[in-house]
């Protein structure tokens, strides 16, 4: 993996059950960063960037191959997974596929979900898929990497990328970068300015953009 990212594949890894807590309804995080953003700073958007992300994959996802990039413990990937959809997960963090595999066992969703432990960037995939989508991801991914990862996710992807971008100018960009800067974690923020650059350079075309307050959340196909 890229020696730039073990940092963040460290935080993760130590933070798995804390940062799982985040989505459940019943368990609060142990952080007090993780609980503020949970029921103060951020739980709208936490929940709508995962509605709307299932939601820019389709009404009807039944029978569709779906990629996605940096899947943490998988909640996402299984919810898709529970309308119909065929789902593989891929985190450079060995504790969150931990729990995603564990989750999808208890939810009887082995057959439709795989969670591998990689990075795209250097796994060799057998199969493209019909939509990728990365949500939290670009937050923490190096200037020089972004290209990249996106390049490879519309080479993955025959119908669709969806990727959610925390906005640069945001009061919530200053508090989140405070609390990761404390933890040695990079943070990165976007303007649309920024968000059009890269997809001109990854060869993608903007088709659906989706505001939720501290973020967006866009689709792009191909540029043809």
């Amino acid at each position: 993996m890229l020696k730039e990212l073990e940092g963040i594949r460290d935080y993760f890894n130590r933070d798995a059950n804390d940062y799982d807590a985040y989505f459940t309804q019943d368990t609060d995080p142990r952080s007090i960063g993780r609980w503020l953003a949970k029921h103060i700073f951020s739980r709208r958007a936490a929940s709508k960037r995962m509605d709307t992300v299932i939601g820019l994959c389709g009404s009807d996802v039944a029978g569709r191959t779906i990629l996605e990039v940096g899947c943490g413990p998988g909640r996402y990937a299984l919810a898709l997974a529970l309308r119909g959809a065929e789902l593989t997960g891929i985190d450079f963090a060995p504790n969150m596929i931990a729990i995603a595999q564990k989750l999808a066992a208890q939810q009887g969703l082995e057959e439709r979900c795989r969670f591998l432990v990689g990075d795209i960037l250097d796994h060799s995939f057998e199969e493209v898929f019909d939509i990728s989508f990365a949500a939290g991801v670009l937050d923490y991914i190096p200037e020089r990497y972004r290209v990249p990862l996106l390049r490879r996710m519309k080479d993955l992807s025959r119908q669709a990328v969806i990727v959610s971008f925390p906005k640069r100018w945001h009061c919530h960009a200053l508090l989140r970068k405070g609390w990761l800067w404390a933890k040695a974690v990079p943070v990165y923020f976007y303007s649309q300015t920024d968000i059009d650059r890269l997809f001109v350079a990854a060869g993608l075309r903007e088709v659906e953009s989706r505001d939720i307050g501290i973020l967006t959340v866009k689709k792009a196909v191909g540029a043809r």
